[in-house]
């Protein structure tokens, strides 16, 4: 009963939440281009089968007209989604550019109840020691930059998360109660980032770079809070190669030092990781990926994409050459649904390097 009171509680939200926005920003919010796209959620991944659900969303620009020039779109979503292995998501997301972006401002919130495969920790896990188990989590973050000129944004990154009721059906590490979190966790966590952005789109960029490093200190505010700091770097290139076929890349970096929880260890995967992978196949403190995309244009509403990527995971990148590197590689359409503002439904098939594969459905690009 809980869970379907909090999908409901989100909804009315994510329902409010425009009402809000023109209460507390009259000078603004009234004359936007606001855009309410409700629609149902359809999708599939490696980690969740099908899912279904709702979506609420707003696609607008906060600017004037003569000044959307020099203003990105934002956008508010909800979404609450239930999955074949019975995964309950709820989750709110915004990210919004200020007239003529002078702030960029970013907050999620997200309820799971979920499912999940944990085999241990390390480069070269073995496929038997797969543990299934279950879980609950919160988590927010949230990032408030302000631009310093030049496309440059500095400011501050948070980010906490409570995960509880976990439950695993074997025997194995999480059960044993070895690793660190399979008892559950709390963490909240600060600290700086500076953010380059000259992207054209942040949805589907057809030119431009992006590049996003932040730290974070997670203290031990109470004895059950995990104590540990993260840094990362994410940079992204965007080339243009003739009418809209485009030339993506992106290399991305990540370190954990401390001890976090499992779940916020690095983790190779996912849909917009190395694809191909169960998100979380692999984990360990410090994540390394390169990743190249060619996007073109097929037919009317219809694009296709290539993509590889390789990484390695490990304590820190001194250990990255102790084991085999991942890689994948896979083809993919996107279908246009609005051409203004480049929002896409993605259907990706990715392949790893020793066999394994899955399909995507997913809306935007990867990366």
């Amino acid at each position: 009963m809980s869970r379907w009171l909090t999908l409901f509680l989100l909804l009315l939200v994510g329902s409010a939440e425009a009402q809000l926005w023109r209460k507390l920003h009259p000078d603004t919010i009234l004359q936007l281009d606001l855009r309410f796209l409700p629609a149902p959620i359809i999708y599939r991944t490696p980690e969740t089968s099908w899912g279904f659900g709702l979506s609420t969303s707003y696609y607008f620009n906060t600017a004037s007209p003569e000044q959307r020039v020099n203003t990105r779109s934002s956008n508010i979503q909800v979404q609450a989604v239930r999955t074949l292995r019975q995964q309950t998501i709820a989750q709110m997301f915004n990210e919004v550019f200020t007239p003529n972006e002078r702030y960029y401002i970013r907050f999620y919130v997200g309820y799971r109840d979920y499912q999940d495969r944990f085999y241990g920790i390390g480069p070269a896990t073995a496929e038997s020691q797969r543990e299934d188990y279950r879980f609950e989590s919160w988590v927010t973050a949230t990032n408030v930059l302000y631009n310093v000129g030049k496309n440059n944004f500095v400011g501050i990154n948070l980010r906490s998360q409570s995960m509880f009721q976990l439950q695993a059906d074997s025997l194995g590490e999480l059960a044993s109660g070895t690793v660190a979190g399979s008892q559950g966790s709390k963490i909240f966590g600060f600290g700086p980032e500076w953010r380059w952005d000259t992207r054209d789109n942040p949805f589907a960029p057809a030119k431009g770079h992006y590049i996003n490093v932040y730290g974070r200190i997670h203290p031990s505010w109470q004895a059950d809070f995990f104590n540990f700091a993260v840094f990362r770097a994410d940079l992204r290139l965007y080339r243009p190669l003739g009418l809209e076929n485009v030339l993506a890349g992106r290399l991305s970096y990540l370190q954990n030092i401390g001890q976090p929880p499992f779940r916020e260890l690095a983790m190779v995967g996912g849909d917009n990781g190395l694809r191909g992978y169960f998100y979380g196949r692999y984990r360990d403190q410090s994540l390394f990926e390169v990743h190249g995309e060619y996007r073109f244009a097929l037919w009317k509403v219809i694009r296709g994409a290539l993509f590889t990527g390789i990484g390695q995971i490990g304590e820190h990148p001194g250990t990255y050459f102790n084991s085999s590197w991942k890689g994948s590689y896979g083809a993919g359409l996107r279908i246009l649904a609005n051409k203004k503002e480049r929002i896409t439904l993605r259907i990706d098939y990715g392949r790893t390097l020793t066999g394994q594969s899955a399909l995507y459905i997913e809306f935007n690009e990867a990366f």
